[in-house]
């Protein structure tokens, strides 16, 4: 019976895991009796080590990217296309910005927020627009070049580093990362 609880605990650490990466905050919800994040911590990478629980969140996160029907060729061509984007088709030749249809698609996957300032003239009922200027905020392009790098294999010293080009790009695309490069989980 201490087996089938110790199983049944796993797939829970699992399957909190594969949610957001955080292996002490996963290890917190399935033990809540653990309140020290060290605690936490140290023993969510023993049962992330644990050859079982590890084949787990691999079919886990195989699942949830065959569920947005992704593949790893679909998100590097997203992520080369995101290294190559060129902020000049933003714009046009007199410098104005393109209205957002104009813009090709991959500079618009870059475009994550625009900066709008608007300039008004006079007081209360005489107040008027003067100007408008919108101003896109661009993806940081090093996230999208540090993941082809690794799955190129060109940081020796991870060799983990190809496992995890999938995970940083959902992050990145799902908006955790907020753009900024997604550090190796370390539980």
């Amino acid at each position: 019976m201490a087996r089938s609880t110790a199983a049944r605990r796993h797939e829970a650490f699992a399957h909190e895991y594969v949610r957001d990466h955080n292996g002490t905050r996963a290890y917190k919800v399935v033990y809540p009796k653990v309140t020290s994040d060290k605690v936490a911590g140290v023993n969510a990478a023993r049962l992330l080590g644990n050859a079982k629980v590890k084949a787990l969140v691999a079919q886990l996160e195989a699942a949830a990217a065959e569920r947005v029907n992704v593949d790893i060729d679909e998100l590097l061509r997203t992520s080369l296309a995101l290294a190559h984007v060129d902020p000049a088709d933003i714009f046009n030749p007199d410098g104005s910005m393109k209205t957002i249809h104009e813009i090709p698609r991959q500079a618009r996957l870059a475009i994550v927020g625009f900066e709008v300032i608007e300039e008004f003239e006079g007081t209360g009922k005489k107040r008027r627009l003067v100007s408008r200027k919108i101003k896109p905020r661009l993806l940081d392009k090093n996230p999208s070049l540090d993941r082809l790098f690794r799955y190129e294999g060109m940081f020796r010293e991870d060799n983990a580093q190809k496992a995890d080009v999938i995970r940083q790009f959902m992050d990145a695309v799902s908006g955790r990362s907020r753009g900024l490069p997604v550090p190796p989980s370390r539980s």
